[in-house]
């Protein structure tokens, strides 16, 4: 039995190729459906689970009335 990860892969290049070019659809089908593929990858220049929020909310930081003011006409 294929993994489902597989099926709607094929699902999604049927639809594609109906909708879309279809060498183009068989194209990108063929390079998801690799083992080399690794999909998406986001190199950050911050770490993401750093809480930045936490000073703030130990200073009791507020936000500026006036700014809140200016916003409304």
């Amino acid at each position: 039995m294929r993994d489902l990860r597989g099926v709607w892969s094929e699902v999604s290049y049927r639809m594609a190729s109906e909708r879309d070019n279809p060498a183009c659809a068989l194209e990108e089908f063929q390079k998801l459906s690799s083992d080399g593929d690794r999909g998406l990858l986001v190199d950050t220049s911050f770490d993401a689970s750093d809480d930045i929020v936490a000073p703030l909310i130990a200073m009791k930081a507020r936000p500026n009335r006036d700014f809140e003011r200016a916003g409304r006409k």
